[in-house]
Order: C-alpha cells, then structure tokens, then sequence
C-alpha cells in the first residue's frame, strides 16, 4: 500500500492505492490484456493447486525462463515459486504484538479496503451463519504502464500512471483465516530470470539455500525462502475496472 497525493500539491489528503510489484498468471487474454491496456507486470505460468481450501493452500508455479545466461541460453519451463501453509488456519486477527512494521501495514491495509483486517472479528463470528454477504470492498491500484524502444530497452517511449480497482463481493466472513506465519513456506527457485525479480524487490543476490523444498526432490535449482509475516486466506467474487490515466509523462 502506498501513500498517493496529486501532483505539486505535498499538503493534501493522501489517498491510499495499492500497487503489485509482478504477478503470475496462467491465462494468455488476461496477460496480454493486463499488460497492454494497465501496465500489470505479469508474467504467463503453469499454477498447480495441490490444495486449494479456505484451510489449507499449496501452490507450485513454473515458469518460462532462463536458468543461467548466456548468448547461446534456451528458456524452457522451470520451477519458480512454491507456497504452502501445512496448518489450518483460524479465524482472528492476525498476531502483530512486537512488531510494529505488520502494526503500520495493517492500519493501512484496513484503510485501504483491502478486506482484512478490516473487517471485525466480531462481524465475521456473526456471519458464521451467512456465507454470502453484499457488503463491498474496493481496493485502488495504479500501475506505471511504459512502452520501451525497440532499439533501446532503457529508452520508454511511452509512460503513464493507470488508476484501476478491484472489488470484492460476497465474501465469507467466517472463512477470512488467517495462518502462523512461521509455519507457512515461501520458496522461489533460483534462475537467472526470477533472480532478476528477487534483486530488485527484496534484494537477494543469489540463493540462500542447497536443493529444492522437501515437497519437490525432483526440481533441480536452489532456492532462496521468504519469511512471511502476514499470510491469511479468503473467498470472494472479484471484479476488475480500468477507471482512467492518472498522468502521462512527457518525451
């Protein structure tokens, strides 16, 4: 979440919108259509759900790379990510105590309408019964669409901050879970390609561990874990709207 106030004015009520680094999408349309038309850095994958409950999640992404670079390197289908959370989770507020960055992140988050934690415990214990409700939570993204020059990757010949917003409807309060973050795996899989990613984001220069994650002998790369400080789980129906262009930069 970020902080995003108009242009040459410093002292004005600052709106909150979110933005996404990347995302991995394994649908053609939707990666062409959200990188063209808003600016989403996404990248086309094969996602495999080993489990996918509101109590449980294991997801394996993998990805067209390069693993090492080189001028005669191929890119092939390589492992990137895997996440799992081995626990069931529980209904709460997530524990923040001691922590006063996650304590920030989710007065901000709340403010945002990002659906938890702004949503009480109370209201989902009392929707226990409910499973559909009607109430909407509008999250605001922007995006930096650019268009670089064909001859010069560093030259972008077109530039502009993309407004859109994403809804969620008939959330299932009860199930709104959320995990130990301690007991939840985030691993990438080293490549030259995802190690351009982890660089600019988190500033990993190179993997941090021998061998693939237990669940997987047969993926081939090191990989560099996360620590998660927040991981929490939710139903929706989500819909998606393009609202207009922000700003567009000059030549």
């Amino acid at each position: 979440p970020v902080h995003r106030r108009p242009i040459g004015n410093a002292n004005a009520q600052p709106e909150i919108v979110w933005v996404q680094p990347f995302v991995f999408g394994d649908n053609p349309s939707v990666l062409f259509g959200s990188r063209e038309i808003w600016g989403m850095d996404m990248a086309l994958a094969r996602i495999e759900f080993e489990s996918l409950t509101p109590s449980t999640l294991h997801v394996d992404v993998k990805i067209d790379a390069i693993k090492e670079f080189s001028p005669r390197a191929r890119s092939r289908l390589l492992p990137c990510m895997h996440i799992s959370t081995p626990t069931k989770g529980e209904v709460g507020r997530p524990n923040d105590e001691g922590n006063p960055d996650l304590q920030e992140f989710l007065t901000v988050s709340a403010g945002g309408g990002f659906p938890i934690p702004s949503v009480p415990l109370e209201l989902r214990l009392a929707s226990a019964g409910v499973p559909e409700r009607s109430d909407q939570h509008v999250v605001r993204l922007n995006n930096l669409k650019q268009f670089r020059d064909v001859y010069d990757f560093k030259a972008a010949v077109y530039r502009a901050i993309v407004a859109s917003q994403t809804t969620h409807t008939k959330l299932d309060y009860y199930q709104i879970l959320c995990y130990a973050p301690d007991q939840v795996e985030i691993d990438f899989m080293w490549s030259e390609s995802i190690g351009e990613i982890l660089a600019t984001l988190f500033n990993i220069k190179g993997p941090t561990e021998k061998g693939p994650p237990r669940q997987h002998p047969d993926w081939c790369q090191d990989r560099a874990p996360l620590k998660a400080e927040l991981a929490f789980s939710f139903n929706s129906t989500v819909g998606f709207e393009v609202i207009e262009t922000l700003h567009t930069y000059g030549p």
